[in-house]
């Protein structure tokens, strides 16, 4: 019983000491948080530091994307309408002229690239162009129009304004001063051969004749009875007088040129056939005629400009 009443006292101080301790655990949250009531939470009052607005940047207008050139030459950029209105020009003309005009996107390509290089080179040369050599031109091509209302839709047609023609004609006649400059310095005479042709179908024929030619054969009835050579065979393959690069078939003319006057030649393969060349005379310095000196000037210019192209650094940003 005692022992009992000992346990029972403890267990009545354990209690007791457990509800102290829940109580001084209450006074300690409601001194720490307030007192709790239902309801919604009040909000903290205000600070005095002032919160400034965040300052925003005013958005920048977006840029246009840069137009690419049709192509640029030694860093000389050529607008694409420039190129456009190259086009449209060649289309014209091949119209005009019956011609199928798929090939003028891929010509108005290298003419504009061939026009800048052309430019260019004259620029470098110190060349220039008038206004007066200009109104002059314009003049011109107004009256080949029909008159300033006809050329003024000539112009709207392919894209120009009368001021960009304007430029575009000082930059044709700039050009045109470069290419005749180049072409003026051809000679007016040069070496020159006189030669005979024939011209066969089969190297078989071409032997058969030369065994003949050289036994003695006449060589213009030979060419009168068996040249393909239209323009040559009436006079009994008669070439005439002609200079180094004035003969379509380059191959006769070198051979031509690499005979003394009564010599024959070997059987030659050409292009057209196969030839026989003899050589009747040679001058050292004699006058060109104005077709052989057309031909030269103006395959002087080509290789020249075949030149300056192979020097440039050129970009092209178009698909022809």
């Amino acid at each position: 019983m005692h022992g009992e009443s000992v346990g029972r006292g403890a267990s009545s101080v354990v209690r007791r000491a457990h509800s102290a301790l829940r109580s001084t655990l209450l006074a300690l949250l409601l001194a720490g948080c307030g007192q709790i009531t239902p309801g919604p939470t009040n909000p903290p009052p205000p600070t005095s530091t002032s919160v400034q607005p965040v300052a925003t940047e005013t958005p920048l207008p977006p840029t246009a994307t840069p137009v690419p050139p049709a192509a640029r030459v030694n860093g000389v950029e050529i607008p694409v309408a420039a190129y456009t209105a190259e086009v449209e020009l060649c289309e014209i003309g091949f119209a005009q002229a019956g011609r199928d005009p798929a090939v003028c996107s891929e010509a108005a390509l290298q003419a504009v690239i061939e026009a800048a290089v052309i430019e260019q080179a004259a620029t470098a040369a110190g060349l220039a162009v008038d206004s007066a050599a200009v109104d002059a031109a314009l003049a011109q091509a107004e009256q080949a129009r029909g008159g300033a209302d006809a050329f003024a839709q000539y112009l709207a047609a392919i894209g120009y304004t009368a001021e960009t023609y304007r430029e575009a004609m000082r930059r044709d006649l700039l050009r045109a001063q470069m290419t005749a400059q180049v072409a003026g310095a051809v000679a007016p005479q040069a070496e020159q051969v006189h030669a005979l042709l024939i011209l066969v179908g089969t190297e078989v024929q071409a032997q058969a004749l030369l065994t003949g030619l050289r036994g003695g054969a006449d060589f213009a009835s030979y060419a009168l009875e068996n040249s393909l050579d239209a323009s040559s065979r009436v006079g009994g393959g008669d070439l005439g007088w002609f200079a180094r690069g004035t003969l379509t078939l380059p191959e006769v003319e070198a051979a031509a040129f690499a005979l003394q006057p009564g010599e024959l030649s070997d059987v030659i393969a050409t292009s057209l056939g196969y030839a026989i060349v003899r050589v009747e005379a040679r001058e050292p310095d004699r006058a060109l005629s104005s077709g052989q000196l057309e031909t030269l000037r103006a395959a002087a210019v080509q290789s020249w400009l075949k030149e300056q192209l192979a020097g440039a650094q050129i970009e092209t940003f178009v698909t022809p």
